[in-house]
């Protein structure tokens, strides 16, 4: 995309300062835009997600990616201490 940065760093602000947008659809589009940022750029994902965490948490997507993440995080859990216990 080009001029990709300065374009997600624009669209952030007119989401962010938008005092028409609610809180809930702020956290949809930013955690939206923070997804297909990555597939262009990782380091811009992370940008954003660094910069709005704090309204992206409130987002569906968001709390299905960390309870994701959280699952496999168990089941390396569960697979460590079988292998603990084996070895």
């Amino acid at each position: 995309m080009k001029d990709g940065r300065n374009f997600i760093e624009k669209a952030e602000r007119e989401i962010y300062e938008n005092q028409e947008i609610e809180l809930i659809r702020k956290a949809d589009l930013l955690t939206a835009m923070a997804i297909f940022a990555g597939l262009k750029d990782k380091e811009m994902s992370l940008w954003l997600i660094n910069r709005r965490r704090d309204i992206m948490i409130r987002s569906a997507a968001y709390e299905i990616i960390k309870e994701e993440g959280i699952k496999e995080g168990e089941q390396q859990g569960i697979k460590q201490t079988l292998i603990d216990i084996l070895l």
